[in-house]
């Protein structure tokens, strides 16, 4: 099953990520080997050390992702850090419309992402200016868990300063 999950990842991601975000970098491993590997550790619900340790005991996974070596855990953190939104988006629309997809039930949820350490209440106190921060809302099949609709919005300066 989780072969068969590894192929899907990877010929979707085939047709979304190019090969190579720059052509000024050394080409050991391509965007849709990264991404896929990306997508296994969530899968698999692992750390970034965790699934480079499942890719060295699994050589069909690394066999079919024709991996010559195996990244670094850091590489693919790196790689989720500097991945765009509108890829994953683009993914989500190619999958939903290469399947029907059916649902009686659809859960919704929304939550707010920020860098930032300090908390709301620190800031207030403080009568400091709190940094932008990333709202996501998503849209997702209970029958089928895929994700329908995913929009993310941008807040700015929640609080203002003060002083």
């Amino acid at each position: 099953m989780l072969l068969d999950f590894v192929e899907l990842t990877f010929n979707y991601a085939k047709w979304i990520f190019p090969n190579y975000s720059c052509d000024y970098i050394n080409h050991i491993y391509n965007q849709p080997q990264l991404f896929t590997i990306l997508a296994i550790k969530t899968y698999m619900k692992t750390t970034y050390r965790e699934i480079i340790e499942i890719l060295e005991a699994s050589d069909k996974i690394t066999k079919f992702l024709k991996l010559t070596k195996l990244p670094y855990n850091t590489t693919i953190q790196k790689f989720f850090v500097r991945m765009s939104d509108t890829k994953l988006k683009d993914l989500n629309k190619l999958i939903l419309s290469m399947h029907t997809i059916n649902c009686e039930l659809v859960a919704m949820d929304g939550t707010g992402h920020t860098s930032d350490y300090a908390d709301h209440y620190y800031a207030k106190i403080r009568g400091k200016c709190q940094k932008s921060y990333i709202k996501n809302h998503i849209a997702i099949g209970v029958d089928t868990k895929m994700i329908l609709n995913y929009a993310e919005i941008e807040v700015q300066n929640t609080i203002h300063n003060l002083q």
